[in-house]
């Protein structure tokens, strides 16, 4: 926990969760549930497909940072209209616990 002060002043940045070693997609639930449709376009098979899958991994993970970074944009202008300076906020999850 921190103040609020202190984590307004710090920009919200976009951060991109990719690791082609660990999965295919950067959120493992929704590669298993896109998994499918890459078999039923053809993507998964084959080693020329790998770099196809690579880059749709990339892709994927880009918009996930950018659909998460949205949202907390959206919650830090709820924070900024309703925080005191001297309110405790969470970093993790810019959430602050009731008074």
């Amino acid at each position: 926990m921190t103040r609020w002060r202190a984590l307004e002043a710090v920009p919200e940045r976009l951060w991109i969760t990719w690791d082609p070693e660990r999965w295919w997609l950067p959120v493992p639930l929704m590669g298993v549930a896109l998994l499918p449709l890459a078999a039923a376009l053809g993507l998964t098979g084959g080693r020329r497909s790998g770099g196809l899958v690579t880059a749709l991994g990339f892709l994927w993970a880009a918009l996930c940072a950018w659909a998460v970074r949205a949202w907390r944009l959206r919650l830090r202008g709820r924070l900024a209209a309703q925080a005191s300076p001297d309110d405790w906020v969470c970093p993790a999850c810019l959430h602050r616990p009731a008074p």
